[in-house]
């Protein structure tokens, strides 16, 4: 099931009104992308008793969130994510080099390229439908290197006049 819910047209919270629309039973997993502490515990009271599963993948400002913990006494699951739970150590080298050997086809996911002086560009350009993914270079862009010399990227990421660091294939 798939429905979209405003909590701004009621009077109740997200959690109620995820129970009601399945029967007060909640889901199975429920995904908070926002990383705002009210909601990650709003989340975890939507999901089902002693089995429901809740992915936080968004990252608010707060470092610590007071969670209501009831549900995680009776088996519920609260998990973060960063990056999709990616193993940088492991699973970055593998994702390279399929991107290097064009077994993922990442020249397909960036449609336009814009400079930041264009944003107004970019977002119009957005609204097209062949637009999956743009990227905006110049100023952003403070270090390139090429993924030979990826460790030379991670360092760079280190530096206090890093912001930025395009990874060439």
């Amino acid at each position: 099931m798939t429905d979209f819910i405003n909590p701004n047209d009621n009077n109740k919270s997200i959690s109620q009104l995820i129970k009601e629309l399945t029967g007060g039973l909640g889901v199975d997993y429920c995904f908070e992308c926002t990383g705002v502490p009210s909601l990650i515990n709003e989340a975890l009271q939507a999901t089902k008793m002693g089995k429901g599963q809740t992915l936080v993948i968004g990252a608010g400002n707060d470092q610590t969130v007071q969670v209501n913990f009831i549900s995680l006494l009776f088996g519920g699951t609260l998990k973060g994510s960063i990056l999709g739970g990616l193993k940088f150590k492991t699973e970055l080298p593998f994702i390279i080099d399929k991107c290097k050997n064009k077994e993922i086809q990442l020249d397909e996911l960036l449609t336009h390229e814009v400079l930041v002086a264009d944003i107004d560009k970019a977002f119009e350009n957005l609204k097209q439908p062949d637009c999956v993914k743009e990227i905006q270079l110049d100023e952003l862009l403070t270090h390139e290197v090429l993924v030979e010399d990826i460790d030379k990227a991670f360092e760079n990421l280190k530096q206090p006049d890093c912001v930025k660091v395009l990874i060439k294939f």
